[in-house]
């Protein structure tokens, strides 16, 4: 009995130990690692999803980048309301020169200049955040006058020790028939109707005039391709001189002539924009365009045998769009003002 205890001990133990090495042989086997077929294949898989999940997030990305841009222009539009209740209702001018009032501007902007945008941050009715859209590098552009820290690739400075009053970076501009250029006096830089400063209420179709749009996300469509000074300051307009005007006179309102009974006199008279002065293609050099051109086409859109792209607009009524240039300016829905408010004189409309 004593023999055969041992032996059956012995025997359970190398049964045992047989059981252990068969274990762990099944789970070496069950555990092997991938082959290269697999890891192949892994690997395609992963590309695919990436190749349409990828598209898919630059798409959200960009919409969330226009919902920023128009968040920003509609709180820059409602500014230009509180602005109103503190100056008589007014809207501010597009842009002064620095050192006289209204009606005595210096005849250089040797002091720099005064834009909208700097008068709306000085006065506190926005924030430097407010006039960017994150679509326009460094959130927009940069002043004539600026800092050299602040200057775009290829840009000057207008001015040595100036710097304007106007925000380091805006991506929005607004529309001249409203806010008017610095031209308030005859013969100042050559004006012959002078501007004025304009109420909300005299103002026909609150819902389909814009006050703001957004600037191209290239300084240089703004400035031409013969000028390294950005022209930030400058308002945009849905407007061109008839007649014999030449060169950019054709797009300067205080040039054109307050006879409205003789279109085709040495400076004429002016007439809307239509879709076929537009260039489907503004960062193409082309010579003098119309203002319109400088509006930043920045956003989905679509893309036909005409620039679709969508551009950020505000209007006088307090809701902002997300559309074509070219629906702005179709006879049917022209939307820069049923006459170009802030000219005095006869010539504040235009023929047709």
């Amino acid at each position: 009995m004593g023999v055969v205890i041992p032996y059956i001990q012995t025997m359970w133990t190398k049964s045992k130990m047989k059981r252990k090495v068969k274990n762990l042989k099944t789970d070496a086997k069950n555990n092997r690692g991938f082959t290269l077929i697999e890891l192949l294949i892994v690997i395609v898989i992963i590309s695919l999803l990436m190749s349409i999940l990828l598209p898919a997030l630059v798409a959200v990305k960009k919409t969330a980048r226009s919902t920023i841009c128009q968040s920003n222009i509609r709180s820059t539009g409602f500014a230009f309301d509180v602005y109103g209740q503190s100056n008589n209702a007014y809207f501010p001018p597009a842009y002064t020169y620095i050192g006289g009032n209204f009606n005595n501007q210096p005849e250089q902007p040797i002091y720099g200049i005064c834009h909208w945008s700097g008068i709306l941050i000085e006065g506190h009715y926005v924030t430097e955040n407010t006039l960017h859209c994150p679509e326009i590098p460094n959130g927009g552009l940069a002043p004539q006058n600026t800092l050299a820290s602040n200057l775009d690739s290829g840009q000057e400075t207008g001015l040595e020790d100036t710097i304007d009053i106007q925000a380091n970076r805006c991506a929005f501009t607004v529309n001249e028939a409203l806010c008017p250029r610095n031209r308030f006096t005859a013969d100042f830089e050559g004006t012959q109707n002078p501007s004025k400063l304009v109420k909300q209420s005299q103002v026909d179709g609150l819902s389909r005039t814009i006050l703001l749009t957004e600037w191209p996300n290239n300084w240089q469509i703004v400035s031409g391709s013969e000028s390294n000074l950005s022209f930030s300051y400058l308002p945009v307009h849905g407007f061109r001189g008839l007649g014999k005007m030449t060169g950019s006179d054709r797009y300067d309102l205080n040039m054109v002539s307050m006879d409205l009974n003789n279109p085709c006199n040495m400076y004429g008279n002016f007439r809307r924009i239509n879709e076929y002065d537009l260039s489907d293609d503004p960062g193409k050099y082309r010579s003098y365009p119309p203002r319109l051109d400088w509006v930043g086409r920045n956003h989905k859109g679509t893309k036909t045998n005409k620039n679709l792209k969508a551009s950020s607009f505000f209007y006088l009524d307090g809701h902002t769009e997300s559309k074509s240039i070219y629906e702005t300016v179709r006879n049917s829905n022209f939307e820069w003002g049923n006459r170009v408010y802030s000219l005095t004189g006869g010539a504040n409309i235009p023929r047709y």
